[in-house]
């Protein structure tokens, strides 16, 4: 039995590229509140406090498209730090 190939590194960039193109927002849903408050609970249960903590988010679907946790954790003074294989996603989280 052969493994299948392996996409190459680019060929998995255009992929998460297309989807960043064809991703929907979700700010404005009901739900994305209630799931924001939610992290923010399960951070809260987790840590004393955020503040100087330093948190790495390797997805930044949630900052572009919906709860946008990572602006929420810098203003509660963690030091924050992102990586998204997405070009795209990557920039306009940084917008």
């Amino acid at each position: 039995m052969t493994r299948p190939e392996r996409p190459s590194v680019g060929e998995v960039r255009k992929f998460w590229e297309r989807q960043a193109g064809q991703l929907h927002e979700f700010r404005t849903a009901p739900t994305t509140g209630y799931y924001r408050e939610d992290e923010q609970r399960i951070i809260r249960n987790s840590l004393p406090s955020p503040g100087g903590c330093r948190v790495l988010k390797l997805d930044l679907w949630n900052e572009v498209k919906n709860t946008d946790i990572l602006s929420w954790l810098s203003g509660e003074g963690a030091i924050t730090h992102a990586v998204d294989i997405s070009y795209r996603l990557a920039h306009d989280a940084r917008a």
